[in-house]
């Protein structure tokens, strides 16, 4: 629940710990293994679809949203870090003011993840991200 709570606020993780009686070491590392963990088994769990199930995940959007032709939503967010020092440095400062991972995934109606890029600084612009992606590839 601690990882949930820290990926989903980017709160501080000693806050976090202060709230249910935990060290902020202990939150690190129940944080650290619980992401490796969830990383351990994307491959499995985040496809994005493939073109004979495209027309039932289409349906769904239309019918949960009322958007029709529409096979995912996309976005990005910025996921907070320490700066990781050293000469580039700087280029993980995000337009807000800090450093952090800029995340893009995409989800479909049933908000389930379907592709998702954790491995840019958060200077990367989100059609930058996207406009590399093997997704964007794939979309083409």
């Amino acid at each position: 629940m601690v990882t949930l709570r820290y990926v989903a606020t980017g709160n501080f993780q000693l806050t976090l710990g202060d709230c249910i009686d935990m060290s902020q070491p202990s939150v690190s590392k129940i944080v650290k293994n619980v992401c490796i963990a969830i990383a351990s088994h994307a491959r499995e769990y985040i496809k994005f679809p493939d073109p004979a199930s495209e027309g039932k995940i289409m349906q769904q959007f239309s019918d949960f949203v009322r958007m029709p032709d529409v096979i995912g939503c996309v976005d990005g967010t910025h996921i907070p870090i320490k700066s990781p020092g050293g000469q580039d440095a700087e280029i993980y400062r995000c337009r807000k003011g800090y450093f952090s991972i800029n995340v893009k995934g995409v989800c479909v109606a049933s908000l389930k993840f379907t592709n998702i890029a954790v491995n840019w600084p958060g200077s990367a612009h989100d059609s930058r991200i996207f406009n590399t992606s093997t997704l964007c590839d794939a979309l083409d």
